[in-house]
């Protein structure tokens, strides 16, 4: 009988990878931002929105996912032997709920709709593995409303849209608590009214300080940490 294989010591532990989801204009950008200042993390931006802009809904939705995978996966296999951390501002499977929303304003079909999102889903779930996938979650709608103000992108008067923010939230929330610890070792919810700095030092701290949350729901793992 061969003995059980035993882990090289001398292989370098892959690095640790985060990446932050939630509606746009939640703070996901600030926080990585702030993750890669504060404890050096290699902050990797996912964003097509200047590609995107002038395609049709089905185009752009296909842009904004494949782009994300395509980065997601060299950025991970890139420093995969490299001992700094990984922050993404964004997942791929942020582009699901707005893909639902904006076919369904571009007139598609239930079936249509759902067709694309599951091919992105089955995509999604053979992605390299997260070691957590953040949420940040705003308490009210209000809060990013307010830093969507505060924007000078071109499209920052279509993000204002109420019903917009609230569908894309809702359903990211549901995701999340869903796909999330198929994704990721741990699923974390972090309140998006905390200030910048705050918000990396908790995942920061919970990342080093925690024992791995496997197929917990969201808000039971909410709950139990007090995030």
């Amino acid at each position: 009988m061969h003995a059980p294989h035993s882990p090289n010591p001398l292989t370098p532990s892959p690095p640790l990878t985060v990446a932050i989801v939630g509606v746009h204009g939640v703070g996901k950008s600030y926080t990585a931002q702030q993750l890669e200042d504060l404890y050096g993390f290699r902050y990797v931006r996912l964003e097509a929105i200047c590609e995107a802009q002038g395609l049709h809904p089905t185009q752009r939705q296909v842009l904004f996912f494949s782009k994300f995978v395509s980065e997601y996966v060299e950025k991970t296999a890139k420093h995969s032997n490299s001992k700094r951390p990984i922050v993404f501002d964004s997942h791929p499977l942020l582009v699901l709920p707005y893909t639902e929303w904006w076919l369904s304003k571009a007139g598609k079909s239930p079936h249509e709709i759902e067709e694309l999102v599951q091919a992105f889903k089955h995509i999604v779930r053979n992605l390299p593995k997260l070691t957590m996938l953040v949420y940040l979650k705003p308490a009210t709608i209000n809060t990013v409303i307010e830093r969507i103000k505060g924007r000078s992108r071109f499209n920052f008067h279509e993000e204002l849209d109420e019903e917009y923010v609230t569908y894309i939230d809702a359903r990211t929330e549901e995701l999340v608590a869903r796909e999330g610890p198929k994704l990721a070792e741990r699923v974390l919810l972090v309140k998006a009214e905390l200030e910048g700095r705050e918000r990396a030092t908790r995942i920061y701290r919970l990342l080093q300080a925690r024992p791995i949350i496997k197929e917990e729901s969201l808000r039971k793992a909410v709950t139990q940490y007090g995030i």
